[in-house]
């Protein structure tokens, strides 16, 4: 069994806590740019997380870990000029039931398989879009995670809010 002594892993808690930064750079997506016209002048998405490190971090921007904080550093620049406001919640893991299904599937080469089964037992997710961020996303959200060095938050928000990734259905 490995151990983090050294910080050199990445904690599921940083991954998830990721993922709600991807999650707010693709609702900011869809709420600024694909219909603007829908939406009030300052709009506010709700996260439920069934992880309490990564809703925490999500709510304060602070952290012990090293990882997290240097991700605050992104949330925060993407927050800049964000007319975009978040709040999150807890999901308790029992009732977490279709993300955990969502994050079953194996891989990419089975989606084509396992989604209609997921839309079937879940509607709600039939009117559901991908969103697939960026490379400068992916690639600033991976590098910020393996060398937990902080960014300039006013160079990233201007560089990914400008193209943060497209939708797919």
């Amino acid at each position: 069994m490995s151990s983090n002594k050294r910080g050199n892993l990445v904690t599921v808690n940083t991954l998830e806590y990721a993922s709600l930064i991807v999650n707010y750079v693709a609702a900011t997506y869809v709420l600024v740019h694909v219909d603007p016209s829908t939406i009030d002048l300052y709009p506010v998405v709700l996260f439920y997380a069934d992880n309490t490190a990564a809703e925490s971090w999500m709510k304060k921007v602070r952290s012990s870990s090293e990882g997290a904080r240097a991700l605050g550093y992104i949330q925060a620049a993407l927050m800049i000029n964000n007319p975009v406001g978040i709040c999150v919640d807890r999901v308790s893991t029992t009732d977490n039931v279709v993300a955990d299904r969502i994050s079953r599937v194996r891989s990419e080469a089975h989606l084509s398989t396992e989604i209609p089964a997921l839309c079937q037992d879940f509607p709600q997710l039939r009117s559901c879009q991908r969103f697939h961020p960026s490379a400068e996303l992916t690639s600033l959200i991976l590098e910020t995670l393996s060398t937990k060095k902080y960014v300039d938050p006013l160079q990233v928000s201007r560089r990914v809010l400008t193209s943060p990734g497209r939708i797919t259905t």
